[in-house]
């Protein structure tokens, strides 16, 4: 891992004050101009979709992936918002099962909701339609690439109108060994998998729904980053979903849990839960002192006396 020196830093705070400026000047989007861009959106996707299904080699390559996702030779991940990060075999065996749905019903008549109840990434959508030779798509070719366009400018609108609460979050998530613009930088991730996800017919604000995104990433930042030993990014979800357990039922409690408890609710092993809990407890210095007097001897000191010398 590449560790920040003080003076890359320095050199780093006036674009840091620079970027943080310009972020605090963009105004708030209104409920009412949210609702506007949610429906524009929506009405870009769907055209999108109606014209993609009218092409039969966007077919054939949509059937192409489902038989790569059952060769395991395609990520869930990438192609489906609804497919979690680790990529789990259970989540292509869902996402091939629902594309056999969808094209053994396309083989009769094509239905857009059934193809946006896909959830693809609009990422992967381009994609797949990059490795189509331009003349398949005949004389709509032009109106894809324009709805396309839209598309991404409609989704840049949104997340550019939300970086203010972004920046709110990391300043209070900051941290001395990541830096305020690396943990802003993965929130904005967080973010962009948000209004993926987020199903704006519900009413709810984007707001409400990216926090937790955000949140999500800048935690998964501070573990990862903020440690010296960096962890795998699944045992960092672990580390997660076992503090988030662990402080439910502290609430419920009123008290810490123990290991025990803690693997009840999580449906873990005890040992597991005693690895990941020395897990959070992060890296020892060998140079700090044993006791809580500068006068105690340092860790390095005891493990030189302990281990005999080679012979």
């Amino acid at each position: 891992r590449t560790h920040v020196t003080p003076d890359a830093l320095r050199a780093r705070e006036p674009a840091q004050e620079s970027y943080l400026k310009a972020v605090a000047r963009i105004p708030r989007l209104s409920r009412e101009a949210e609702v506007e861009l949610a429906h524009k959106l929506a009405f870009v996707e769907r055209r999108r979709a109606e014209l993609l299904l009218r092409v039969p080699a966007f077919l054939r390559r949509l059937a192409r992936v489902r038989d790569e996702l059952a060769r395991d030779e395609r990520s869930a991940c990438e192609l489906a918002v609804t497919a979690a990060p680790d990529d789990d075999p259970g989540a292509r065996e869902r996402l091939r099962a629902a594309l056999d749905r969808f094209l053994t019903g396309a083989a009769r008549s094509p239905r857009v909701d059934d193809f946006l109840a896909l959830r693809l990434r609009p990422g992967a959508i381009t994609s797949l339609c990059a490795e189509i030779p331009r003349e398949a798509f005949g004389d709509i070719a032009q109106t894809l690439a324009a709805l396309d366009h839209e598309q991404r400018e409609l989704r840049m609108t949104i997340v550019r109108a939300h970086l203010p609460l972004v920046v709110g979050l990391a300043r209070r998530r900051r941290s001395t060994r990541v830096p305020l613009l690396d943990l802003v930088q993965e929130g904005n991730i967080g973010l962009i998998r948000a209004l993926e996800r987020f199903d704006f017919s519900r009413g709810f604000r984007f707001a409400t729904y990216a926090v937790w995104w955000v949140r999500r990433e800048m935690s998964k930042a501070l573990l990862e980053q903020g440690r010296v030993v960096r962890l795998p990014a699944n045992v960092v979800e672990e580390l997660q979903l076992m503090a988030r357990a662990s402080h439910d039922l502290l609430l419920e409690l009123g008290r810490e849990p123990t290991a025990d408890e803690l693997a009840g609710r999580l449906g873990w092993r005890v040992e597991t839960v005693r690895e990941h809990q020395a897990l959070s407890r992060g890296a020892v210095s060998v140079q700090a002192p044993v006791g809580p007097d500068e006068d105690d001897p340092a860790l390095e000191e005891l493990l030189a006396t302990a281990v005999p010398p080679p012979t």
